[in-house]
């Protein structure tokens, strides 16, 4: 989208490890913005009509890649909307490619101890890849294989000592001076 009003109407993507507060994030500056939210996770869910959980299970993680690609192809369908995407949905050169033009991009960074503290006493319960013995090493091991691509972000936004509303601020001080919504 080439006009200064197409480039409004994109999504807002925020991107980052399970844990960094997307969902949560992400609702409150759809609310700050009076846009729309979506979870991609909620979205596949709904077009799988399992959840991710189930599909991880039954049909294992490479069919959910494959319906993170089909919503990728497909987000120029959520104009005024921000979208929280799953941690690794901001991951490989097609993906990152495709989102990083049909969206502006905000990598929510937080250290995989804070990730790991936010997400509870059992973080594999409704997070597969850490269906693990150790988590936290594996929070770390992803943060590794994925800071590279979540650093081809438009803006990153460190949350580990943010509240949701100061880290909703900050998001839209980001989209805001990129000129990505009013």
């Amino acid at each position: 989208m080439s006009s200064m009003n197409g480039a409004r109407s994109t999504p807002i993507a925020l991107v980052g490890l399970m844990g960094c507060g997307k969902s949560a994030v992400g609702q409150r500056v759809a609310d700050l913005l009076e846009w729309d939210f979506h979870d991609t996770d909620t979205l596949i869910e709904e077009a799988a009509g399992q959840s991710v959980v189930e599909i991880f299970a039954t049909a294992g993680e490479g069919t959910f890649r494959a319906h993170e690609r089909r919503l990728v192809s497909r987000l120029d369908r959520f104009p005024r909307t921000v979208l929280a995407l799953g941690g690794g949905m901001f991951v490989g050169e097609a993906n990152v490619t495709g989102i990083r033009a049909a969206s502006f991009t905000v990598w929510l960074r937080a250290a995989p101890a804070v990730l790991l503290g936010r997400m509870g006493d059992d973080p594999g319960r409704v997070r597969p890849l850490l269906q693990v013995a150790d988590p936290l090493a594996r929070l770390a091991e992803l943060l590794e294989q994925r800071a590279p691509w979540y650093g081809r972000a438009h803006a990153t936004v460190a949350v580990d000592e943010l509240t949701v509303d100061a880290a909703a601020a900050a998001v839209v001080a980001a989209a805001r001076g990129a000129g990505r919504c009013e």
